[in-house]
């Protein structure tokens, strides 16, 4: 079988760490069964506790500060120096953890700090003691729970059977390498977070460039309502333009016809000013026949009245203004209103006149009346015609003059709509082209803001977070597959002690943590209802279990196991003893006991010595 990683630890060098006063070397690559003997408090687990402490600044029983008592400080102490070295696949590395060291290492102060070799050479990396186990963590592909629970199997140390459920299922998270996952979703949540932040600004943008797009198409629909408004105004004032001109086009016929009409009023006046000499012509007829005999239609003979009209009309004053709209009536009107005046003067003059001769006809003889009569009726005809005539003439001469006058207002009116027409402000069409421009750059640029990709992007994290990274998805799958393979290890150890433990997922938990039920005789039972023995036994096949199915991903070359054989009797410890020297075939398995008795077959024995509180090695 190929391992993603193969560990091999070879050599551990500690001076300053707890009761190790003096530089210690201990092999970590002895192949084989290594019994770490010594009495009670003689410093074995402190030797071996080197290991996580120099890997990860944590010792096997959790300790972080390595400093001695100072009762077996010497007076030139220099602090505490630990190293081991290893390889990751071939390739070696050195790790050196320092502790209020005072000597300098490779010409600079030791202080509290890590370093770590790569092929000899110094990592620089990283910034602190926190970043260096990072590292050395990333290296290995374990950290300190892992290694506790999967190489180490220390005294005093809770068990992974002991830990309670939730706590049991993250370290199988780390063991199955399933993590990865978790921090998988993580990654996945933390990119879905910044997709989701970044896409709520675009959108934001997008909007902006909606109210941008729509106020360039607000514009442009403007625009074009502007253009067909200015067509329209210019249709309807070049229909009055040309209505006007047509208009103004027979101002100089009405001019002609007036001027006419002047000269035929002016003749007719001058032939009803000749009846004046009809009085010399009249002799006075007798009052009586004369009222009974002569009838003058349209005439008032009453010289009183007729001279009374005349009065008035001379009294009256002319108009100045329009009476319709109380305009200034022009110089033209008003010396037409004289003219009418004088000639409806001149016509009560007439008619005073024929008054007075009707008087004088009166003392002339019947017979010359008579005579005179006949020819002054006849005169009297083409003067009462020339009258009619002549009321026509100034009727008409007056419609005249007012519709000359309506075309004068035309013209003035031309004039206006001729400015109007100029004035306009022809909007500029050539912008309704570059609105459609702008609109089309606008769509351009919102459409580079991909909205639709991250949109759809983010349904893709949705979809990866809801499945395949959720709790059971790919993750349940992998953990299931390894939990029943950590099962059948155990099914395999049972024989060995009468016990068959079996590690179950929780389906009742939110979390789905793992529990362990543990059969006796075919009875379930509880892990508090063991002896402390069946209690040990039970957590040496639990860690040989994890160890196997670790080391399937990690290849690691050594096993800790401290005080393994606490609380069993004579013939278990014959049992975890076999099953120990299995584990060693191809491993450096390093048991501390304090049993001096305890003899296994081709086992190497390292005798731990205690000196005044100091920790060393039998020579």
């Amino acid at each position: 079988m190929k391992h993603q990683r193969e560990i091999k630890f070879k050599e551990m060098k500690l001076e300053g760490f707890f009761s190790i006063i003096e530089p210690l070397t201990y092999n970590l690559d002895s192949i084989g069964l290594n019994l770490l003997q010594g009495p009670n408090g003689s410093g074995k687990t402190t030797i071996l506790s080197g290991l996580p402490w120099t890997l990860f600044g944590v010792d096997l029983k959790g300790r972080r500060n390595p400093e001695p008592w100072e009762s077996i400080q010497p007076k030139n102490f220099k602090g505490t120096k630990t190293s081991i070295m290893f390889s990751v696949n071939g390739i070696p590395y050195e790790v050196i953890r320092l502790n209020n060291y005072k000597d300098k290492i490779e010409g600079v102060k030791g202080g509290s700090r890590v370093i770590l070799k790569i092929n000899n050479i110094p990592y620089e990396e990283a910034r602190d003691k926190g970043d260096f186990t990072k590292k050395i963590v990333e290296i290995l592909g374990m950290d300190y729970t892992i290694m506790v629970n999967s190489i180490i199997f220390g005294q005093n140390l809770k068990t992974l059977v002991e830990e309670k459920g939730a706590k049991r299922k993250e370290v199988f998270d780390e063991l199955f390498k399933v993590d990865y996952i978790n921090k998988a979703k993580e990654l996945a949540l933390s990119n879905r977070r910044e997709l989701e932040k970044d896409l709520s600004e675009l959108e934001l943008k997008a909007t902006k460039w909606d109210s941008k797009i729509e106020l360039t198409k607000s514009k442009k629909a403007d625009l074009k309502n502007q253009i067909a408004s200015y067509k329209d105004k210019r249709s309807i004032i070049k229909d009055r333009i040309k209505e006007a001109s047509q208009a103004l086009s027979s101002v100089e016929g009405h001019k002609k016809r007036i001027k006419n009409l002047d000269k035929k009023i002016e003749k007719l006046s001058s032939h009803v000013s000749k009846a004046k000499k009809v009085k010399d012509e009249v002799s006075k007829l007798e009052k009586d026949e004369l009222k009974q005999s002569l009838q003058l239609p349209g005439i008032d003979l009453a010289p009183g009245v007729i001279k009374e009209r005349i009065k008035t009309i001379m009294g009256q004053s002319l108009d100045r203004y329009c009476g319709k709209c109380r305009q200034a009536i022009s110089k033209e009107e008003v010396e037409r209103q004289k003219k009418i005046k004088a000639d409806e003067i001149k016509a009560e003059k007439v008619k005073l006149l024929a008054s007075q001769i009707t008087k004088e006809l009166a003392n002339l003889t019947y017979q010359d009346t008579c005579r005179w009569l006949k020819e002054h009726k006849a005169k009297l005809g083409v003067f009462e015609e020339g009258i009619i005539n002549h009321g026509n003439l100034k009727n008409e001469r007056y419609k005249l003059t007012i519709q000359l006058e309506a075309v004068k207002g035309k013209e003035e009116k031309l004039q206006q709509w001729t400015a109007n027409l100029a004035s306009l402000d022809k909007p500029d069409r050539k912008k309704v082209s570059e609105y459609t421009e702008q609109i089309a750059q606008l769509n351009k640029v919102k459409s580079q803001l991909n909205l639709e990709d991250r949109r759809e992007e983010l349904e893709s994290y949705n979809w990866v977070i809801d499945e395949p990274l959720s709790n059971s998805g790919i993750k349940a799958f992998i953990f299931n597959e390894r939990l029943d393979f950590v099962n059948e290890r155990l099914a395999q150890y049972a024989p060995y002690i009468g016990l068959q433990p079996r590690f179950v997922i929780n389906l009742d938990s939110a979390r789905k943590d793992i529990g362990i039920k543990i059969m006796r005789y075919g009875q379930d039972v509880d892990h508090k209802d063991l002896s402390g023995g069946q209690s040990q036994l039970v957590d040496i096949i639990a860690l040989l279990s994890i160890h196997d199915v670790f080391s399937q991903s990690v290849d690691c070359n050594i096993i800790i196991t401290d005080e393994i054989f606490k609380y069993l009797d004579t013939d278990n410890i014959q049992i975890v003893s076999e099953l120990l020297k299995i584990k060693s075939k191809n491993k450096a398995n390093h048991v501390i006991t304090h049993n001096d008795n305890l003899r296994i077959r081709n086992a190497i024995i390292i005798n731990v010595t205690e000196d005044d509180g100091r920790t060393g090695l039998a020579v």
